[in-house]
């Protein structure tokens, strides 16, 4: 759940009153990559950063809220800064405009750790401010890929999907992944006959970095995938697929065969 206050950052002078001009920011993890919840108990705190084409120099000569005029790119022009508290979940951030509202900033958003690593990245490029109205902004925010686990992206044949004839899965992954751990972490099971509870088992395993190709031989039938959370990266990390759920846990598939001539 997001935080429920917001930050209020003037940039120059700003009045708290109704027709103030601001840009409402929503920090938006990528879902394929991580959960809110997720990036939320890596960072600790949220250093924001507002810049310009030519810097936001009046900030040198008043007020600044919350934030203060650095040059941290080196550009010989300040940039606003500010620090905010997670308390482990995103917060909504209010960036009023002050003297800004005539020109674009950029915005650069970096999430910091409990030693004060940067775990996480995003910005937004070209915003401006609209005379007294308030502007929801989409921030896309992402952990950096050391601190989220691996990921199954794709699969072939699709998630519900129904195919003529299945002679390969494809299996691409967020990252770079142990082809033997992948061989032996996905289950594939099909049609039932008899005692046999129907399974079928990869002839070969092909796979460089983060995609894969499963040989297989299957019968018409619907068929599900299981790519458990023994599957390692190369960093022996195991699957995550559900980013928001507690614990690892599996990516599931499924898809139909309906022949083979």
């Amino acid at each position: 759940m997001r935080g429920q206050r917001a930050l209020l950052a003037a940039l120059g002078a700003l009045a708290a009153c109704e027709d103030a001009t601001v840009l409402r920011l929503t920090l938006r993890p990528t879902r394929t990559l991580n959960g809110e919840r997720e990036v939320g108990l890596r960072v600790e705190r949220i250093e924001l950063h507002v810049d310009g084409e030519d810097g936001i120099a009046h900030l040198a000569e008043g007020g600044s809220g919350d934030g203060v005029g650095v040059d941290r790119d080196g550009d010989g022009q300040l940039e606003w800064v500010a620090s905010i508290g997670t308390d482990g979940a995103l917060p909504e951030i209010s960036l009023g405009a002050g003297a800004s509202a005539d020109r674009l900033v950029d915005l650069r958003v970096f999430g910091l750790g409990a030693e004060g690593e940067v775990t996480a990245k995003g910005g937004a490029d070209g915003l401006r401010f609209q005379d007294g109205e308030t502007v929801d902004v989409d921030v896309p925010f992402d952990l950096l890929p050391a601190f989220r686990p691996p990921r199954v992206v794709k699969i072939e044949p699709a998630d519900g999907g129904t195919v003529d004839c299945a002679v390969a899965l494809r299996l691409d992954f967020s990252e770079a992944m142990d082809g033997e751990s992948v061989k032996a972490g996905v289950e594939i099971r099909g049609p039932a006959s008899g005692d046999d509870p129907g399974g079928a088992q990869p002839a070969s395993v092909i796979g460089v970095d983060e995609r894969f190709l499963l040989s297989l031989s299957l019968t018409p039938g619907a068929y599900q995938v299981t790519v458990l959370p023994s599957v390692l990266d190369l960093d022996d990390r195991g699957l995550d697929q559900d980013p928001d759920a507690v614990g690892p846990e599996p990516f599931r598939s499924t898809f139909d065969v309906s022949g083979c001539e």
